[in-house]
């Protein structure tokens, strides 16, 4: 019956509002097809180009998209397939219809989390959205976004980076040429986790395309994190529609100075949760999820990104090295790549644990300058997140006089 979902999705395109409609008044996408075009048009008031589609959408186009996902190793899973994720079929307007080429994960019995960001991130945000990826991965944790430049390329890559699973989540038809520069990254995740879209297979990657699909990868999610986000960031119609779908945001702190931070700190401002480690992150998780979940991964993952580990962030293929600045080896040199902030806040650490309100009380910063310095600490390795919110030195890398 998979051809039928596949029509409804055609005709009344894949995230309308009258979706459960149909499926109330008919009970299934085959009893919509088979009902006369009167009906259908009553029963659920059918806009002038949804009865367009709705006789020019035939059987036959149906089954070219079929033998397509056939030859090309697609999978098509209907709503009513078992393997249809909850997660997905209980939101407002699901599709009628995924694409999948990999192996589609269990989503309901795994913790999945949404990594987004800009296309074009600060060099603090692609570290930040690399090695986050990299330590929930080897986590356990799977890492969902969109495939896309900038972050999206730096999350899939994390997770690739320690053998971990990712899912990419396209803004077009899976067969699609777009974006030609992140085709070998696509490969690779459909090697280690799986591609998805809504889409049928040849569909070109379109504006509008985008938003749509970002509701995907929030109900797919038990969380999405935000990495950097501008007042008008896209990111933050991921994380709006995670709010709307009821689930966690989480968000990478920034200076209120900064342009890419105005939105993420608005996202906190009202409610977010604050990420500095990815045991912020994890610990929301672990007891829901305990067999899933290993924490000793988590603060054991180097934060120093390894020269072998590779981002392909443009048309052009690059090292981390030198798409991303390695951190210094030496913790003298590493202390003077600091932003001044950081610096600040290094110096209060002497041998105990800190959080974020003992540093606020020991120096004159705001909570946010604070909260995005220790996460800057963090990544270039300098400390270490501990359970309970708290940071202290990382004694494999650092001594403090």
């Amino acid at each position: 019956m998979t051809r039928y979902w596949i029509w409804l999705s055609k005709v009344i395109g894949t995230n309308s509002s009258k979706f459960f409609r149909i499926i109330k008044e008919f009970g299934s996408a085959k009893g919509f097809f088979e009902a006369s075009p009167d009906v259908r048009i009553n029963a659920v008031g059918l806009t002038p180009a949804e009865q367009r589609r709705m006789k020019s959408v035939g059987m036959d186009e149906i089954l070219e998209i079929i033998k397509l996902c056939e030859q090309n190793n697609i999978q098509i899973i209907p709503f009513d397939s078992p393997k249809y994720p909850d997660r997905l079929r209980n939101i407002f307007d699901p599709p009628p219809v995924i694409y999948c080429r990999g192996e589609l994960p269990d989503f309901d019995d795994e913790v999945v989390l949404a990594v987004v960001g800009p296309r074009k991130p600060s060099e603090f945000g692609r570290k930040a959205a690399f090695s986050l990826s990299r330590r929930l991965a080897d986590s356990g944790c799977i890492i969902i976004s969109g495939g896309a430049l900038g972050v999206d390329t730096c999350a899939h890559t994390g997770a690739l980076s320690c053998n971990g699973k990712t899912v990419a989540v396209l803004g077009c038809g899976i067969c699609s040429d777009y974006l030609k520069q992140n085709r070998a990254l696509r490969e690779k995740i459909a090697v280690n986790g799986c591609l998805v879209s809504e889409f049928p297979p040849m569909t070109p990657a379109r504006p509008e395309l985008f938003p749509i699909r970002n509701r995907i990868i929030a109900a797919l999610s038990l969380g999405t994190i935000v990495i950097e986000a501008s007042l008008k960031s896209g990111a933050l119609i991921t994380a709006n529609l995670a709010n709307e779908q009821g689930r966690d945001v989480f968000v990478v702190p920034g200076s209120p100075s900064l342009p890419q931070y105005e939105g993420s700190n608005r996202l906190l401002f009202d409610g977010a949760k604050p990420v500095l480690s990815a045991l912020d992150v994890l610990n929301e998780y672990v007891d829901l999820y305990p067999n899933k979940i290993n924490l000793q991964k988590a603060v054991k993952t180097k934060s120093v990104l390894d020269d072998g580990d590779r981002v392909k962030n443009n048309a052009k293929s690059h090292t981390v090295k030198e798409s991303i600045t390695a951190i210094d080896k030496t913790v003298d040199a590493s202390i003077q790549k600091l932003s001044d902030h950081a610096k600040t806040v290094y110096a209060c650490f002497n041998g105990d644990p800190l959080n974020a309100d003992h540093i606020v009380a020991k120096t004159d910063l705001k909570i946010g300058d604070v909260f995005s310095s220790l996460f800057e600490l963090e990544l270039s390795g300098l400390i270490k997140a501990i359970p309970g919110g708290r940071y202290v030195l990382d004694n494999q890398n650092t001594t403090q006089g």
